[in-house]
Parts: C-alpha cells; sequence; structure tokens
C-alpha cells in the first residue's frame, strides 16, 4: 500500500464527481432527447439541472478539487463557454441583463393574464435541442477524461484492499496526514 497526500486525494475526489456528474448529464440528455413531448415543467426542470450539474465540477469549492477548464479541447471550447454562461447566467444565478439566448429573449418577470386573475413567473433563457446535441460529444469527452484520472490515481496509490461486497470507503479530503487513497468507512 502506498500512502496518498491530501492533494491527490482531492484531485480523486474531483475527477470523481466530475465524472459522477457527466454521467448525470448523459443520462439527462437521453431523456430530453429522447421524449420530445414532456411537459415544459419538466424540461425546464431537466435542462436546469443539465446546466449546473455539467459546469459544476469546473466551479467546485477548492481549487485542488475543481477540474481546470484548460483541459478543454479547443474543439469543444465554444460549447463549453455557451453551457458555462447559461449556467452562471441563467440557471444558477439570474443575470436580466447579461445574457439573452438564440431567439434575442432575456431572463425576465412576466404577467400572465387567466380569467381569474394574474401570475407571475420567470422567463429564463432556454436550452434548445440543438444545443444539448452539440453537448453529446463533449459530456462523453470528459467523462472518459474523468474516469482514465481517478483510475490513474487509483492505480498510483493502490490501497491494498479490495472493497468486500456491503462495505463502504471513503475519501478523507481533509485530513493533512498522508493516508491510502480511500479507506473503510468507520472501520
Amino acid at each position: 500500500m502506498r500512502l496518498c497526500p491530501k492533494e491527490k486525494r482531492r484531485l480523486f475526489y474531483g475527477y470523481f464527481h466530475g465524472f459522477e456528474s457527466f454521467c448525470e448529464v448523459e443520462q439527462s440528455i437521453q431523456i430530453l432527447l429522447g421524449n420530445p413531448d414532456l411537459p415544459e415543467p419538466v424540461i425546464h426542470a431537466m435542462t436546469t439541472s443539465l446546466a449546473i450539474d455539467f459546469i459544476r465540477p469546473f466551479k467546485q469549492q477548492g481549487r485542488q478539487m475543481r477540474l481546470d477548464k484548460s483541459v478543454i479541447p479547443d474543439r469543444f471550447r465554444a460549447v463549453f463557454e455557451h453551457f458555462e454562461t447559461l449556467r452562471d447566467k441563467c440557471f444558477a444565478h439570474i443575470d436580466s441583463n447579461a445574457f439573452t439566448d438564440e431567439e434575442g429573449e432575456r431572463n425576465q418577470v412576466l404577467i400572465r393574464q387567466f380569467a381569474d386573475g394574474f401570475a407571475p413567473f420567470m422567463r429564463r433563457a432556454a436550452i434548445t435541442p440543438s444545443q444539448i446535441e452539440a453537448l453529446i460529444p463533449l459530456v462523453s469527452w470528459l467523462s472518459e477524461y474523468s474516469s482514465e484520472k481517478f483510475t490513474d490515481l487509483i492505480n498510483e496509490f493502490p490501497t491494498g484492499s479490495t472493497p468486500k461486497e456491503g462495505e463502504l470507503y471513503e475519501v478523507d479530503i481533509d485530513s493533512e496526514d498522508e493516508l491510502p487513497l480511500f479507506t473503510l468507512r468507520n472501520g
């Protein structure tokens, strides 16, 4: 067993968190593109989640646990930056003046009249099916990249133990001590 310094354990956490987030985004993409007749509130909730989940690994607190944007290949840079802007200006934070979508719409509060009164609602910029399709190759690349990176760390710092069925192992990202990459939880 080779002990692992804190910064490498935090890197492992970041790569694995990224991998998990990108897998969730891939599932959201499959649902959104495979079900074009979803109700509007479901589409809105899923596209909001997609944008936030996709960018979250690059915004994670603690630099050692955050994926570095410089890993994005140039061929995917425009797609990445578009979704980062959507996440930052439309979905995670509402910035009404700094963003307009492909239809020229911006985030704003609108009032809808019904037979028995009025109801305000937030009009937020939308993600189109073509934008979602453009994200597929980048998400696939990031999933593979993250998987390779955390697998490299597992190989670099073997723990000497294999989890048995039902056992939970954890990564200590706080201790300054050199520790195994992951240890038996409550063990």
